[in-house]
């Protein structure tokens, strides 16, 4: 395979962890033949058994390669995947396996790009999957969980589209109120959820701020600032896709969310929640996003 050791596309190439049960890339005589997207099942009924390492539990956006033996042991278990050049999703439904086929091509370097990219976003994705994370009630003011809000430091693509917000607290009913920085109010919404999709608008270049108040209250129990602008830098080689658009997108909005977390996190969220649905968990994607945050 290409050399993975890969800069021109704007991706740190960190050491890849070796840590006992957790995968890294691919063998270097394997291919990437496609990418996890769903998991559902007990730790102990969810396996991927690959050549030359302890099988290891899948989370979401995981590199599956040639030859790997995807198993769900228990009754109701499930993996959903996408492989390279299919038109949907495959599944294995406990009890049962399926051993992955070889690719259908070459690996090349934009394959590999993106390989390095998702495992190294693997230790957040499984930190922060269904299996043990669960976003809401905490003991703490609420946060915002896009980094960069709190400090007016986030940015979003100018633009026709919808807005996602999402915070951390008690789960109650919000009121939530994005303005412009003149103060003219841009849209209300209210919740009983810890976030808030707004309806798509046009924002036009310049600054927003939002504040979020909880149930009748008078004095926002959070307050963000972001503004509307360029999009992020663009990805000299852009990410292929042959695993499907949202993987796609997910990939891309990763890789820019590792560019500058305080400025590009929100936007990364944006561009996930405006994919097309093909399966993926997007909860573990945006909690692992989030778990980039510095904001208190």
């Amino acid at each position: 395979m290409i050399n993975r050791a890969i800069s021109a596309f704007g991706i740190s190439a960190l050491a890849l962890l070796a840590v006992t049960a957790e995968a890294a890339a691919c063998p270097r005589d394997r291919a990437m033949v496609g990418v996890v997207q769903n998991v559902v099942g007990q730790r102990t009924d969810v396996f991927i058994q690959r050549a030359g390492t302890e099988r290891f539990r899948p989370a979401p956006m995981e590199v599956l390669c040639e030859g790997d033996v995807v198993i769900a042991s228990g009754a109701g278990s499930s993996v959903t995947y996408r492989l390279d050049g299919a038109s949907s999703s495959g599944f294995v439904r406990g009890p049962s396996q399926v051993e992955l086929p070889r690719s259908q091509r070459r690996a090349n370097v934009v394959d590999n790009a993106m390989e390095i990219l998702l495992d190294n976003w693997m230790p957040e994705i499984r930190r922060s999957s269904n299996f043990g994370v669960v976003r809401g009630r905490n003991e703490g003011p609420p946060r915002w969980a896009a980094a960069g809000l709190s400090d007016g430091i986030a940015s979003i693509r100018r633009g026709r589209r919808p807005l996602l917000l999402r915070w951390s607290g008690d789960t109650a009913q919000y009121r939530v109120e994005v303005a412009r920085a003149d103060g003219g109010i841009v849209d209300k919404a209210e919740t009983n959820k810890l976030e808030v999709r707004l309806p798509a608008r046009n924002w036009s270049s310049g600054g927003y701020v939002v504040r979020v108040y909880q149930a009748q209250g008078k004095t926002p129990v959070l307050t963000g600032r972001f503004r509307a602008g360029d999009a992020p830098p663009s990805n000299a080689n852009p990410f292929p896709n042959t695993a499907g658009e949202e993987i796609r997108v997910a990939t891309e909005a990763l890789r820019i969310a590792r560019l500058d977390a305080d400025r590009w996190s929100l936007e990364a969220t944006q561009m996930i929640d405006s994919a097309p649905a093909h399966g993926l968990d997007r909860e573990a994607v945006y909690r692992s996003i989030e778990g980039l945050s510095d904001d208190e």
